[in-house]
């Protein structure tokens, strides 16, 4: 991971079980972008099986590619200032990212 290589999907699907065993997942958990492939998907179900678990809901967001490449290009400037310390424009994006809180990460 440190190299900047992918992460096996055995290592994923531990680092996810061993997240979904707190508490605070005890009612439930969301996994944002995951699984991706038929594999990641088949190792998703063989670990909720050995805990008795099933999905129950799944969301698929259609979103038009355009506004993607423009929310992509949009988060990147506003994470390039943040990261160079340039100051915010204040108009990066919906969500604000230039806030005093962002900057701080």
């Amino acid at each position: 991971m440190d190299a900047g290589a992918l992460v096996s999907d055995d290592i994923v699907i531990g680092l996810i079980e061993e997240a979904t065993k707190t508490s605070e997942c005890s009612r439930g958990f969301i996994l944002d972008g995951f699984p991706r492939t038929v594999p990641q998907a088949a190792k998703l179900d063989e670990m909720l099986a050995k805990r008795g678990q099933t999905i129950d809901k799944v969301l698929n967001f259609q979103v038009p590619d355009s506004v993607l490449v423009s929310r992509h290009w949009t988060h990147t400037a506003c994470r390039a200032r943040r990261v160079s310390r340039s100051p915010c424009r204040g108009d990066c994006c919906p969500q604000q990212c230039c806030s005093s809180s962002a900057s701080a990460q």
